[in-house]
Order: C-alpha cells, then sequence, then structure tokens
C-alpha cells in the first residue's frame, strides 16, 4: 500500500468528531505496518482526545497487528504537536491525534508552520461531542446565562476564562459571547482541558467552555455551574 502519515482528528466547533487521516507518498516497498506505530496526541495526558484514543487503542493494535505508542506533545493549543508531525517523513509510522483546534488554528496564529489541509488528509471519524457547556465556578454569582452577562457587564474585566489555545473550541465561544454581549473578561491561556478544567474547580478561574460529556460529571457533582449549551439539543441535567 502507499506509504502515508495518519492523523486521528476532532472536527468543528460546536460538534467535535474524530477522524483518522493520510498523506500521500511513494509506494512502500514492504507490508504495512510492520513495526510500532507512534500516535501523537497534541494535548496533555488526560485530555479528551488522550482518553478517546486510549479507549480505542486496543481495537488498533488488533486489527494492525503492531503495538502503538502513545506521545503526548502539548503546546500552544495544539501546534506544537502537530507541527512535529508534519515535520516527518510520510512513512505511515506516525499519527497525529488531533481536535477541531487543527483548522481553527491556523486563522488565529501566523506562526503556524504547516498546512492543516495540504500536508494532512483526512481519513476516518474516531468520536462526537455534541457541543460545548459553558460553565462558571459554583462562586460566581450567576445562575443562567443572562445573570452572567449582566454581572460581567457591571464588572468589566474582573471575570476571567479558560482558555486552552487561540482558535481552540474553548476560545471562540468565549470571544464571540464577549463581541455579541459587549463584555470585558480576561482570557488565561492554559495547554489543555485537563488543567483548566482542575483550576475552574480549584475556583482560580471563573468560566470555562468545555466538551458537554467532561462538564457533565462537575455539574451533577455539584463542583461546577452550567449556564448553556453551544449544541443543537439538550443533555439531561443541563440547562
Amino acid at each position: 500500500m502507499a506509504s502515508t502519515r495518519w492523523r486521528l482528528c476532532i472536527l468543528a466547533l460546536a460538534t467535535l468528531a474524530c477522524g483518522l487521516a493520510q498523506a500521500q507518498g511513494p509506494a512502500a516497498a514492504q507490508a504495512f505496518p510492520n513495526k510500532p506505530i507512534k500516535v501523537v496526541v497534541p494535548s496533555p495526558a488526560g485530555g479528551p482526545p488522550d482518553l478517546i484514543l486510549r479507549a480505542i487503542i486496543p481495537k488498533l493494535t488488533a486489527s494492525l497487528g503492531q503495538p502503538i505508542i502513545i506521545e503526548n506533545r502539548a503546546g500552544a493549543g495544539g501546534m506544537v504537536g502537530t507541527a512535529y508531525v508534519a515535520k516527518l517523513p510520510p512513512d505511515g509510522y506516525t499519527w497525529l491525534f488531533t481536535t477541531a483546534s487543527h483548522v481553527n488554528i491556523p486563522p488565529f496564529n501566523e506562526a503556524v508552520s504547516y498546512d492543516p489541509l495540504r500536508d494532512f488528509t483526512h481519513v476516518t471519524l474516531a468520536a462526537q461531542n455534541f457541543g460545548q457547556a459553558l460553565v462558571v465556578h459554583p462562586d460566581v454569582p450567576a445562575k443562567n446565562l443572562q445573570e452572567l452577562i449582566a454581572y460581567a457587564k457591571k464588572n468589566p474585566g474582573k471575570l476571567t476564562y479558560a482558555n486552552a489555545g487561540n482558535g481552540t473550541a474553548s476560545h471562540i465561544p468565549a470571544e464571540v459571547m464577549k463581541a455579541m454581549t459587549g463584555t470585558d473578561m480576561l482570557s488565561v491561556p492554559y495547554k489543555g482541558i485537563a488543567e483548566a478544567t482542575t483550576d475552574l474547580i480549584a475556583g482560580r478561574i471563573d468560566i470555562f467552555f468545555v466538551g458537554t460529556q467532561i462538564a457533565l460529571q462537575h455539574v451533577q457533582s455539584g463542583k461546577l455551574r452550567a449556564l448553556a449549551l453551544t449544541g443543537a439539543r439538550r443533555w439531561k441535567g443541563m440547562p
């Protein structure tokens, strides 16, 4: 078969999806794969992409007949790990498991050294997440979105929101909300979702747009309060 560079990718902003991708190269002289495969996750261990990948690794290993090694290369909202894979020879033995930020980040960052479409070819979807949840720490004096907006307007620059990388699904909805409501909230950068969620629960930040599945457990336990969803349908236990 043709030698390839593979990518597992979560696509879209409100509806996240994971998929496998490839970049075509010259024909391989021997059967593929004949050695272990490395999958790069451009976000910290314990985050959604990392957990999804670890859940499907057993079936991938059984199907391919080779061990699969996970390497987390976090930084710059996914740019560090993605750029690393883009520079490697397209021999099919290094894959990238990424998120919607793969296509969302480049317009926000002139430093991007790769083309998310030309350098990678999408192959298949692996998982789907229906929307982001707008969650706040319980100390934030707002029981719904209207109260949050009103409080933000009365206290410009006081509220903080977690930004897991410019162009990510935690950044764009927050900036859109600020623009539409005329509010001023401070963006606090994080390497990944897990780190941001931990700080939100600890009360070190106020607001976070995070995947509904991740938010749900913390909302149900009372550690966080959900105010809104970006998806097209409601979730039980959520606004």
